[in-house]
C-alpha cells in the first residue's frame, strides 16, 4: 500500500512540475503577458491562449486552482503555519 505525500512533499513536487510547465509554456508564467495600470492592460486574449499551470494541474489532479497554488507557496516557504495548518484541513492532508 502506498503513503500519501506530505503537505510538503506534494508542494515540492508540484513546485518542480510547476518550473517544467513554464519552461515550455513561458507565456504563462505570471507577468509575462504583461498589462497596464491598475489592472487595465493592453493584454488580449486570444483563442489559443495557454492556460495557467494551476488551472491546467488543477483539472487534470481533480482539485481546484487554489489547492494548487497553495501547495506551492508552502514548497516556496511563502505561507503561516496557520495557513498550513488550515490547508491541510481542507484538502485532508497529512503536515
Amino acid at each position: 500500500m502506498r503513503a500519501d505525500l506530505t503537505v510538503l512533499e506534494r508542494g515540492q513536487h508540484l513546485s518542480r512540475r510547476k518550473e517544467l510547465y513554464e519552461a515550455k509554456n513561458p507565456e504563462t508564467k505570471q507577468g509575462a503577458q504583461g498589462g497596464g495600470k491598475g489592472g487595465k492592460g493592453t493584454r488580449r486574449k486570444t483563442e489559443n491562449e495557454k492556460i495557467s499551470f494551476s488551472v491546467d494541474t488543477a483539472a487534470k489532479m481533480g482539485v481546484t486552482p487554489r489547492t494548487i497554488q497553495m501547495a506551492t507557496r508552502i514548497a516556496r516557504g511563502k505561507e503561516s503555519q496557520s495557513e498550513k495548518i488550515s490547508f491541510s484541513q481542507e484538502e485532508g492532508l497529512l503536515l
